[in-house]
């Protein structure tokens, strides 16, 4: 009976056999199915160890590690057979540095690896953000070989000459002229006779110390014993930027007649100079041999319409403390001369111009001119020449 039943048994399991052989081979044939690969053999246990790391060696991506020979390692690209000694292999890497040495051991080997300084000693670290290469520490700038930059610097010689103070100022001691006719005109009169009249300006001297020579006067043209003027010789001495101080003597006399009765002599003592605003002011007080004290006021300002055309209002004025019957004077204004001329410069040396000029006498002085039978007010028309040189 019970070999009947294990017949029974290998008969079944033989009949479903073939269904299950078949539906394997019926999905292989499906998208992506492969057959199921049989597995390997069992090595025996003995060589478990050896087994494993063969098997790891066929796996796929793995590669025995046998180490090549040497030989063969130079032969390879990018390998070459070392030439110096193993102690001085490292001389090579980049960043080394063999060109100091080092009483510390190991000092020359480290000196060029980044971050170490010359004397062997670690640099500071320097922080960097991400991304950043870190640097080495700053060095002095050192120019490129084959430029020559000792031709840029100062010998020691030369050095000390520009550190030489510089020498004390010279004195000035050259001596200088200069003459000017302000006035040179011709003035014909609206009342009575046509007159000629000057004004000139002369110095020679320095900056600081000169001899001044003035002169004004008008001499009417009908009649040749009717005309004053005056000379005056003055010592000047700056005071300040474009200020001199004037003491002197001066000579009035009339014109036309002699010398001798008709002349009179005074003391000087005024100023001369250019006030702000470019005011050219000339003060002066007379004190004549005889007591007398008159002052004396010219006054005048160019004013530059162009380069070459300028308008010049010119005001001069007098005054007597005491009267004069010699020339006219009384006590008080004597006369004022307002006039208002425009010239043109040729050049700055040669200037004709044109212009009118108002002569009025006050006080004592218009009674003795209208008993002269003269006017004590006058309108002329002006035309002259101003030169200078």
């Amino acid at each position: 009976m019970k070999h009947q039943l294990t017949a029974a048994f290998i008969l079944i399991l033989f009949s479903c056999l073939p269904s299950t052989v078949l539906a394997q081979h019926d999905m292989k044939d499906m998208p992506g199915m492969t057959p199921e690969a049989k597995p390997a053999a069992k090595k025996p246990a003995a060589d478990k160890e050896t087994m494993t790391k063969e098997e790891m060696d066929a796996m796929p991506g793995m590669k025995p590690t046998i180490p090549a020979p040497k030989d063969d390692m130079e032969g390879m690209p990018g390998m070459e057979k070392p030439s110096a000694p193993k102690d001085k292999a490292m001389d090579a890497m980049p960043g080394m540095n063999t060109g100091k040495k080092s009483t510390i051991k190991g000092a020359d080997d480290m000196e060029g690896m980044p971050g170490m300084e010359p004397n062997g000693a670690a640099a500071p670290p320097r922080m960097s953000a991400p991304g950043i290469t870190i640097l080495r520490p700053p060095q002095k700038w050192v120019p490129p070989r084959g430029e020559n930059r000792s031709a840029e610097l100062l010998s020691s010689s030369e050095l000390e000459e520009h550190m030489r103070p510089l020498p004390a100022p010279v004195m000035d001691s050259m001596f200088y002229s200069f003459s000017l006719f302000e006035l040179l005109e011709y003035r014909a009169n609206n009342f009575g006779p046509d007159a000629f009249s000057w004004d000139f300006t002369g110095w020679y001297g320095g900056d600081y110390n000169r001899l001044w020579v003035k002169s004004e006067g008008s001499q009417d043209l009908n009649s040749s014993n009717d005309g004053t003027g005056d000379l005056q010789l003055l010592y000047g001495r700056l005071i300040a930027p474009f200020w001199d101080l004037q003491a002197g003597i001066r000579t009035k006399f009339n014109l036309g007649s002699s010398l001798d009765g008709n002349t009179r002599t005074y003391a000087v003592i005024g100023l001369q100079g250019i006030a702000p605003g470019n005011f050219d002011i000339e003060p002066a007080i007379y004190l004549s041999d005889r007591g007398e004290v008159s002052a004396e006021l010219t006054a005048s300002y160019d004013l530059y319409l162009t380069q070459h055309l300028i308008l010049q209002p010119r005001f001069q004025g007098e005054i007597s403390f005491k009267g004069d019957d010699r020339f006219g004077t009384g006590e008080g204004v004597t006369e004022t001369d307002i006039g208002l001329r425009l010239r043109y410069e040729i050049t700055r040396e040669i200037a004709p111009y044109i212009g009118v000029s108002w002569l009025r006498s006050y006080g004592q002085t218009g009674r003795i001119a209208r008993q002269q039978g003269e006017s004590s007010d006058a309108v002329a028309f002006v035309a002259g020449i101003r030169i200078w040189f």
